[in-house]
């Protein structure tokens, strides 16, 4: 997959901003939410973005 730099705008505004809700990281891209997401889709289906699992602190847990 070729990259474009909006592409790479997205990755590091996921990056640097992951517990934001979506639609406040397509804000930070200057994109609507619907592009946002197939722009990350297609990243996810290419490989270029792995999942993206939150992290849990087990010592909050207990």
């Amino acid at each position: 997959m070729q990259l474009t730099e909006i592409d790479k705008k997205i990755i590091r505004v996921i990056q640097r901003h992951p517990p934001l809700a979506q639609a406040e990281q397509a804000e930070l891209v200057g994109m609507s939410r619907s592009s946002f997401w197939r722009h990350v889709k297609d990243m996810e289906d290419a490989g270029v973005i792995g999942a993206q699992i939150p992290e849990v602190s087990t010592k909050k847990l207990i």
